[in-house]
């Protein structure tokens, strides 16, 4: 009787030994995948922020494109404005000028 606590005691420590070592060995297994996590995050942390860039530039640029869109409808009205006004006043000369 002497030696059945030893025995269960001897027993016990095997199992959390291999409990330990199947840990150990899951832990190992994990920090391989979290290695591929990580290269593929600072990957993708490259692609992510050379898309953001491109899409401000665009953004950028499709605005000054709105712009220069304005600018020149606001031309094209005062180009109007002023052809209607010549148009008027050349009729306005042909209507007092003298017939020949």
């Amino acid at each position: 009787m002497a030696k059945e606590p030893d025995n269960l005691v001897l027993t016990m420590l095997r199992e959390i030994r291999g409990d330990i070592r199947d840990m150990k060995s899951k832990l190992e297994e994990h920090d391989k995948r979290f290695d591929g996590v990580d290269k593929n995050l600072d990957s993708m942390r490259y692609q992510m922020t050379h898309i953001l860039g491109i899409a401000g530039m665009s953004n950028i640029s499709a605005v000054r494109a709105e712009e220069k869109a304005d600018d020149t409808l606001t031309l094209h009205k005062r180009v109007d404005e002023r052809l209607s006004d010549v148009e008027r006043r050349v009729r306005v000369l042909e209507e007092t000028r003298p017939s020949s």
